[in-house]
């Protein structure tokens, strides 16, 4: 069949939009499942950056389309510098927060969705410390980066100048020990302390988890029922009440 040339035009004008539409259509579908990019600003005590740099590597390979600025500030100003930006409505996307301070910062924080990681999730994966510091009102606030555990580390140069075979196993053993190990001068000041134990977190870096320890050991319970208060002291002779005397001590 012999086409005019009109004929021939209308064809291929009709060809020509198809293949545009078809394009059109195929940048649309390809568009639309590339996920949309986004970044997040991530804020870390300064000291671990080869931790960080392989954490974020990590996570780019799970989320291509997002971009990690990693910034570090120096131990002493971090917190001081998350709180006055989170006050000011800059602060970063993701950050460190103490154990012990959700309390202070629960209200700048966004909680997990259930969907993205529930209590029962949690409760499978770490210990029960874990959702005592970080979960309020059924909902998880935060996950650990590592998990402390307090230990005795003892000089063992000391130890055998004093005649000590070796560190104590109990606090009983521990009250013994100390006597021989720290010096007097003349006058009976102290010049060298028998355990860096006593005193506060200005002399002390985790004064407050050791008499925390203590306080668990002795059978105190922490908090009242609800656990909003502090209700460890107790009446004299109670198991708060001789914990704290016996760090007292030191």
């Amino acid at each position: 069949m012999q086409l005019s040339q009109k004929q021939i035009f209308v064809i291929g004008a009709g060809a020509l939009l198809f293949i545009i539409v078809a394009v059109v259509v195929f940048l649309n579908m390809k568009s639309t499942n590339q996920p949309e990019q986004a970044s997040l600003k991530l804020w870390v005590p300064l000291g671990n950056k080869a931790y960080w740099d392989e954490a974020v590597k990590a996570y780019g390979q799970f989320r291509p389309n997002v971009q990690i600025e990693v910034q570090e500030f120096g131990a002493e100003s971090y917190e001081a510098a998350v709180v006055d930006a989170l006050a000011g409505g800059f602060g970063p996307d993701v950050f460190m927060i103490h154990s012990r301070a959700l309390p202070l910062v629960k209200s700048r924080l966004s909680p997990a969705g259930a969907t993205q990681f529930s209590v029962g999730r949690l409760r499978q994966l770490f210990p029960t410390v874990v959702e005592q510091d970080f979960v309020s009102g059924g909902q998880v606030y935060a996950l650990p980066l590592y998990l402390d555990t307090l230990a005795l580390l003892y000089n063992r140069n000391l130890f055998d100048q004093a005649k000590i075979i070796g560190p104590p196993q109990t606090w009983s053993d521990f009250q013994k020990v100390v006597p021989y190990l720290r010096t007097l001068n003349t006058s009976g000041q102290l010049t060298r302390a028998g355990a860096a134990i006593g005193g506060s977190e200005k002399s002390v870096a985790w004064a407050a988890d050791i008499v925390s320890l203590i306080m668990m050991q002795y059978g105190a319970p922490m908090t009242n029922i609800s656990s909003k208060n502090v209700a460890f002291a107790g009446q004299a002779g109670s198991a708060g009440y001789q914990a704290f005397n016996f760090y007292l001590q030191f």
